[in-house]
């Protein structure tokens, strides 16, 4: 039920869908996972943040359920279920979303069966541009700059509106780091070090003196040194943060890279490597850090991968230790705050299909980048 969802959702599911001005709201579904993962976690932000009419909650082979913030709109399947069953939840529904993929068997064909007007958030490095799918969307949400020049540049962009991936600002809420003493690095679950953990490690031991913590989901094997602390895994993606002063999070690759996004979020300046999209975030230059620049290729399609130089990791971090950030603190949140809800959803509901899109649909990415300091 309504009252299932956490304090912090209430204001925002509980209201009426907005009344774009003749009370038609559009019915809108919504497909994905509900687990301990990023896109678990952003699917159950979605749903917690735009009126979606229903859920069809994928049980990841995994990773399971996150139940929170399930109501008795959300429906339980599988990557498994018949299409009848998903046809049968597709049934009354003026648009469907999902992020990253479909993922529910033969959905995109199922949808355009049964009228269903079709939304895909992809993550660019897997993203297929001659899968058979691709026909049948009818718009494609860019997250990042650098996902909607992907999508432009193989044909897509006059099916594609550029918005920003939202941030929930009261969820990661803001804390000013005031002295640059603790260096903080998150990662995921079984990434094969997609987020450049190793590189962490190895600045670790070229800086003895400086304390740092890695935040894992699962258990790293490595010969840590003695100036690194390993905390284990959250419940709920915001604990991550609540340690450390500057976060370290040099990624080989992302779609969007939300603990880069979270941690700023919560007040940590942020260092990442000088590649697309991490580049697109950082509020000072000087978390911007050099490396090589490489080519990736998941699923038949090039993306940028980055190896970061570890020399130019260790010279960032020794200039920040033990020096005041307050104001890089408070200038990492601004930039996240233009990510947040209150100022995308318009736009996503309009991309989405909730209300008639207003001519022409925005594009509010964020003006500031670093290169322009």
């Amino acid at each position: 039920m309504r009252d299932a969802l956490p304090d912090r959702f209430q204001d925002v599911r509980t209201g009426p869908p907005p009344d774009p001005g003749d009370g038609s709201v559009a019915r809108v579904g919504l497909v994905g996972f509900a687990c301990a993962t990023g896109l678990g976690n952003t699917a159950r932000d979605f749903y917690a943040h735009l009126p979606f009419d229903r859920w069809l909650v994928l049980d990841h082979p995994r990773f399971g359920l996150n139940r929170t913030g399930l109501d008795d709109r959300c429906q339980i399947g599988s990557l498994e279920m018949p299409g009848a069953e998903v046809a049968a939840w597709l049934a009354g529904l003026d648009a469907v979303f999902a992020i990253q993929a479909g993922y529910a068997p033969d959905l995109w064909r199922l949808a355009r069966r049964c009228g269903v007007r079709t939304a895909l958030m992809p993550n660019a490095e897997w993203f297929a541009p001659a899968h058979p799918d691709v026909p049948l969307i009818d718009r494609f949400v860019a997250p990042t700059r650098s996902c909607a020049e992907m999508l432009t540049a193989v044909g897509l962009g006059a099916r594609t509106v550029e918005i920003p991936h939202a941030v929930d600002g009261g969820r990661f809420a803001f804390r000013r780091r005031e002295r640059a003493d603790v260096f903080l690095h998150c990662r995921g679950w079984g990434d094969g070090d997609r987020k450049g953990t190793q590189f962490v490690l190895e600045a670790a031991r070229r800086c003895p003196g400086i304390p740092f913590i890695v935040r894992a989901q699962e258990r790293l094997e490595a010969a840590w040194p003695g100036n690194v602390r390993l905390l284990g895994a959250t419940v709920e993606p915001e604990e991550q943060y609540t340690d450390g002063d500057v976060a370290i999070q040099p990624s080989r690759y992302e779609g969007v890279g939300l603990p880069i996004l979270e941690a700023m979020a919560c007040g940590l300046p942020t260092l990442v490597p000088d590649a697309p999209p991490m580049n697109e975030y950082p509020a000072d230059r000087r978390l911007v850090v050099a490396g090589e620049l490489l080519q990736g290729n998941l699923v038949g399609t090039p993306f940028p991968v980055v190896r970061t130089d570890v020399d130019a990791l260790v010279v960032a971090i020794r200039a920040l230790h033990g020096q005041p950030i307050g104001a890089l603190s408070e200038a990492s949140r601004a930039r996240v705050a233009e990510r947040g809800w209150e100022r995308l959803r318009p736009a996503y509901l309009a991309a989405l299909g909730f209300i008639p899109e207003p001519p022409p649909l925005t594009t509010p990415f964020p003006t500031f980048t670093p290169a322009d300091a």
